[in-house]
Formats: C-alpha cells, structure tokens, sequence
C-alpha cells in the first residue's frame, strides 16, 4: 500500500493511523532501519533516499509482528514489512509529473497544501518535487523491481 493503502493496512490489521502535528509536505529524507539495511526491498537505493510526501496522517503504532523498514526525522514507520508478502510505504514513489499535476486539479488540495506552508513553501513543494522527479523516478523503478523479486519469486 501507498500512503493511505500503508495507514489502511496498519489500521487493518490492528494498528493505529492518527492525524499528526509533524506531517510531511515535499521531499524528505527517508532513511533505512536496521531492519531495513540489508533488506531486498530496499537494496541498492543507496541508504537514505528523498522522496515525495502528502501526509498529515501517520502510523503510530505498526500492527504486531509488522518490521519497520525506513524512517524519516517526523515518521517513525515509513516503509514496513507485514508478514512475508504485503509492504507498504507512507511516502509516494509513483509520483511523476502527470501525479503532481492531478493532485493540484483535486478540489481543496492546493489550498490545503498553501493553507499548511503558505504561498512561498506551496511555490517551494511543486518546485522541488518537478526539480526531484527524475531522481524520484529512478529510485521508484528499483523500489518497484525490488518489490517483484519480493513477491513474484
């Protein structure tokens, strides 16, 4: 699951998703866990790796059994592991020019982005995610192939 598919998942299974006062709008650094490190699904990203993040909702409490495989300095469960085949991830690695460009035609979405960073950091995320996305997309394309050796194998 991606982003509200990873709280829906965590929630699913006895978890717990809550609103947060550290949410994340724009690029940020997610990091790998210890867990996470020699992990498959996380190979050869190159440890920390920036990417794009909408949320105001995060996973507090990772259902029982879930590893946790990357975190960022606000999110404490970016990427985990439930079971031997669902991962989901709170960041959005399907984001390409066409994904920020819907997101901005969603009624409420730009006013709510501009509303939580003001005009000169709304200008800043669109910015620095088109600026990102080449980088962005890269990392997505490994993250995706990982993710099918994973599950398909």
């Amino acid at each position: 699951g991606i982003c509200f598919g990873h709280q829906l998942l965590a929630e699913a299974i006895g978890g717990r998703a809550e609103k947060t006062d550290r949410y994340e709008i724009g690029l940020f650094e997610i990091e790998p866990t210890e867990e996470g490190l020699n992990h498959p699904l996380l190979q050869n990203l190159g440890g920390a790796t920036e990417w794009v993040n909408v949320h105001l909702v995060e996973v507090v409490r990772p259902p029982q059994g879930a590893i946790i495989l990357a975190t960022s300095t606000n999110c404490k469960n970016h990427v985990m592991q439930v079971g031997e085949y669902a991962y989901s991830c709170q960041f959005h690695p399907e984001v390409c020019g066409h994904t920020l460009d819907g997101w901005m035609k969603i009624p409420g979405i730009p006013e709510s982005i501009e509303k939580l960073l003001g005009v000169e950091g709304f200008v800043s995320f669109k910015s620095s995610v088109t600026e990102n996305l080449p980088a962005n997309n890269k990392a997505s394309l490994t993250l995706f192939e990982n993710w099918c050796s994973l599950v398909f194998n």
